[in-house]
């Protein structure tokens, strides 16, 4: 069931080990797409918030069918004003932010300034090409902008930018700030 989400299968275990780390109570997923995420999420903490402006017709059953012990709570935004402010208050009331909606670098780097009150984030779709996806299959805006963060990123490394730890693993950047 989890083959086309967040937690497709070359991604399971780095996402699960990372989260059984951080123990997060509370996360906030930005996009969420067919809630397929969600769902797995609530198995690993006790409530997932997630926010779009948009529902897929799949996401009530996924939600359904799929969710763990945790609480899903899916906000769906009328528009952009009203799904960044609920960003910006919850981005202080939770754990861990998961930024995964839109994966152009000007939206990402727009959902990073909405999320400041979180230290922690998460970064899904990061550095595809280095584990074998095609260019043309990944997000290169996502890389790229993690990337920014520091100019001498490698894959699966630690690093630090000022107060910022970034551990990348393909597909994610973790960022604690």
């Amino acid at each position: 069931m989890w083959n086309w989400s967040l937690v497709a299968d070359e991604s399971f275990d780095i996402l699960t080990s990372n989260l059984e780390l951080w123990k997060p109570r509370k996360i906030l997923e930005i996009g969420t797409f067919q809630g397929v995420s969600a769902a797995y999420l609530s198995h690993l903490c006790e409530h997932v918030l997630t926010v779009d402006i948009w529902q897929h017709p799949l996401r009530d059953m996924v939600f359904e069918r799929g969710r763990g012990k945790g609480a899903i709570s899916a906000i769906l935004t009328n528009n952009q004003h009203d799904r960044d402010e609920y960003i910006i208050y919850m981005s202080g009331q939770v754990d861990l932010v998961i930024l995964d909606g839109s994966h152009l670098y000007r939206d990402v780097e727009h959902d990073y300034a909405l999320t400041c009150a979180c230290k922690n984030l998460l970064f899904h779709d990061y550095g595809w090409e280095s584990i074998g996806r095609k260019y043309e299959e990944s997000w290169p805006d996502v890389t790229q902008f993690v990337n920014q963060l520091h100019d001498d990123c490698e894959f699966s490394s630690r690093y630090s930018i000022q107060s910022t730890d970034v551990f990348v693993a393909a597909p994610f950047a973790w960022v604690s700030r």
